[in-house]
């Protein structure tokens, strides 16, 4: 079942793919690595909310009242409490930045592709000054 399930969703994340990476570079899919294939659990992009004009909480917000859930799922381990408190506070300028500009969409093995199509149509629509 979990082959099927990861087809799904690599389906849905080549679709957005497809509608997200013309939308550079103020938003624009997370790199590849070559030899990896993911399960596709989430679906993050990054946004360069400076450039599109609008923080990160209220495009989420605004997303929301257009009825489309997303979330920030990559908060940097050394951010979390339990590192912190164990190693001390320490800066990682790389992970900080994927941080400042990660969004992750909705994805899952059930959602059509004109979700999808649904999806990045009010991103755009949300977004887009600065796109």
């Amino acid at each position: 079942k979990i082959n099927r399930l990861n087809e799904m969703r690599r389906v849905l994340a080549v679709h957005y793919d497809d509608l997200v990476t013309p939308l550079a570079p103020s938003v624009r899919p997370i790199g590849r690595v070559d030899g990896c294939r993911s399960s596709w659990h989430i679906y993050a992009i990054h946004v360069d909310f400076e450039a599109v004009g609008i923080p990160r909480a209220e495009l989420m917000n605004r997303l929301k009242e257009k009825g489309i859930g997303t979330q920030v799922h990559c908060l940097p381990l050394h951010m979390q409490p339990y590192y912190r408190d164990r190693y001390g506070e320490m800066s990682l300028p790389g992970a900080e930045a994927f941080y400042e500009q990660a969004l992750s969409l909705p994805l899952f093995p059930d959602m059509k592709e004109e979700e999808v199509d649904c999806v990045v149509e009010m991103l755009s629509e949300i977004a887009g000054a600065g796109i």
